[in-house]
């Protein structure tokens, strides 16, 4: 058990009621002590970084990293090094389009296989990096080591003859070579004199948890985009129009864009989000939320993410007729504060729109602004405020009514589907 798993066991067990996305971080440091990498882990509130399943871990741990808290929280422009099960290295479960920043390990227990090492080889054609541990604790890995990148040595298992003996081995392979569990100056300086490039351990850093309220996303709307990613030929419009029926889920994929594009400041709405990411990465990241599972946002907030998304597309149809999907998506970013419990400005920071929507939502600024705090008055009942210049009451009423409607629509269906899933999970047991 290293440092990073045993503070991941001593989270407060007694959290809030609200679910909390957590990942174990730890730093990767060079000789000279610039930060280079971090080491990222699993953790859980509720019980210890132990889990059965493997595979629930492994997308936890993704899905919080680039989505819930979000790479540039979690790592910046520094390397993440997240160790995988055999279904990720072999390809049967998605990796975020990331090979320049995720350095890949193989989960202790792991099968090696030809299988498993022709995964590795296409991982590694793909630009991902791979980290092995030492084959003095691990001998299973010896075909991996061709591929190996960097190599990691453990000073809690190798004796100081022995880790010199492997530096001199391993130097002939031109891998990198990091030390794990250096706990003091000694540990360290010694390290130092057999050339090690990366260290770790608690007299680098001590581990830290980051947390981030989670986004809550209804189950059934994640099943509905799984049946049309299968669908024959499905188009990004109708994608589109189901993240959007679900404010947690829009936000994810907004982040996830901001993520696998860093920098990226130019989203115009969600149709445009899933164009940049492609089918491939929709797919990848609709898995993962299948794989970690989820928690279902309330009734109420799936009605009122499409009441003021629906409502801001009519009402742009009269009066900014080539903006009507951006006005959307203003909608519906616009419950964000309130489902996540966070400022909205701290919110948008991880979100790549552009800077006029992000404008129009903290300070409704122009005319998409004022289409988005006549739509929010209409959504609070605040009638002082539920106006527009140049739309007449009527109009107003008209538009917020068949939101409404269209908002009934979908939360029957989504409860319809959710005891269809019920009734099968029961029928299944």
């Amino acid at each position: 058990m290293n440092d990073l798993t045993e503070i991941c066991e001593k989270i407060d067990r007694h959290a809030p009621d609200t679910e909390v996305a957590l990942v174990g971080r730890q730093p990767i440091c060079a000789a000279d002590g610039t930060l280079k990498a971090y080491e990222l882990a699993f953790c859980t509130s509720e019980n210890s970084s132990d889990v059965a399943d493997s595979n629930l871990a492994t997308s936890t741990v993704l899905l919080n990293t680039f989505v819930e808290i979000g790479l540039d929280r979690v790592v910046g422009n520094r390397q993440a090094f997240v160790d995988l099960t055999r279904e990720f290295l072999v390809g049967d479960h998605p990796l975020p389009s990331r090979p320049d920043l995720l350095v890949v390990g193989v989960l202790e227990g792991t099968e090696i296989d030809d299988e498993l090492v022709s995964g590795v080889q296409k991982l590694k054609r793909k630009g991902f990096t791979l980290a092995l541990d030492d084959l003095a604790t691990r001998p299973e890995l010896e075909p991996l080591l061709p591929l190996a990148d960097i190599v990691k040595l453990d000073l809690r298992v190798i004796s100081a003859d022995r880790l010199k003996e492997r530096c001199k081995q391993l130097r002939r392979r031109s891998v990198c070579l990091m030390v794990e569990n250096v706990d003091s100056i000694e540990e360290f300086d010694s390290c130092k004199s057999l050339s090690f490039e990366l260290f770790h351990g608690v007299y680098i850093c001590r581990p830290h948890v980051l947390q981030r309220v989670k986004s809550k996303t209804n189950k059934a709307i994640v099943l509905q985009l799984l049946a049309q990613m299968c669908a024959p030929q499905f188009s990004f419009a109708k994608l589109a129009e189901i993240v959007k029926l679900d404010a947690g889920l829009s936000c994810r994929f907004l982040r996830y864009v901001n993520s696998a594009f860093h920098g990226l400041q130019s989203i115009r709405s969600i149709d445009h989000a899933l164009i940049m990411m492609g089918a491939k990465g929709i797919r990848g990241l609709t898995a993962l939320l299948e794989l970690s599972g989820m928690s279902d946002m309330p009734e109420q907030c799936v009605a009122s993410a499409v009441v003021r998304g629906q409502m801001c597309r009519l009402l742009a149809e009269k009066l900014l007729p080539g903006e009507a999907e951006s006005l959307s998506t203003l909608g519906i970013l616009s419950t964000l504060d309130v489902l996540l419990t966070e400022p909205m400005e701290v919110l948008l920071d991880d979100l790549p729109i552009t800077p006029q929507m992000r404008a129009a939502i903290l300070t409704n600024a122009g005319v998409s602004g004022q289409i988005l705090k006549a739509v929010v008055a209409y959504d609070m009942a605040d009638w002082p405020n539920a106006k527009l210049d140049g739309v007449t009451q009527s109009t107003l009423r008209d538009a917020y009514l068949a939101a409404l409607a269209r908002a009934d629509e979908v939360v029957s269906a989504l409860t319809s589907k959710s005891k269809e899933r019920l009734s099968a999970a029961d029928t299944a047991h």
